[in-house]
């Protein structure tokens, strides 16, 4: 599947996942990843369903790519019942997750839920934090002007 998507062929990739007896988070998320990198988000929303009818739990990997989804459709509420998922299953969470979200947050011009983000952030890395700030600032900006 990885090889299709390297290829950009969506729809060999499509019918591999199908074809496959038994789905893994890893096939998947290759999907997923391929879907919202071409801006596919209604096909990616789908396949999310269907991960989720299939009972594939997500991890996280999957939590990463789903706030981009939130982002790249400006669906604040899939943004935040993805977030509600990870507090909720009390998922692991890491520097990348924390700012996905920061990020999911600020470009759904929810700003004030991620500057609040922000500094709970559980693990702290200056690059990453200072890239945090500028993006948000820069958002902030960009939203009152």
């Amino acid at each position: 599947m990885h090889l299709y998507r390297l290829c950009g062929e969506v729809n060999d990739a499509q019918t591999m996942l199908e074809q496959m007896p038994r789905r893994t988070v890893v096939s998947w998320n290759t999907l997923l990843v391929f879907y919202t990198g071409r801006l596919m988000m209604g096909e990616a929303m789908k396949l999310f369903g269907q991960m989720r009818d299939n009972g594939c739990e997500f991890y996280q990997t999957t939590n990463i790519i789903l706030p981009s989804m939130s982002d790249l459709t400006w669906r604040l509420g899939f943004g935040r019942w993805i977030h509600y998922q990870i507090i909720f299953r009390e998922i692991e969470v890491s520097i990348k997750l924390d700012t996905t979200l920061v990020h999911m947050y600020a470009k759904c011009r929810s700003i004030n839920t991620a500057i609040v983000v922000f500094h709970i952030m559980s693990i702290k890395n200056v690059s990453l934090d200072l890239i945090s700030l500028v993006s948000l600032k820069l958002l902030l900006i960009y939203s009152i002007g």
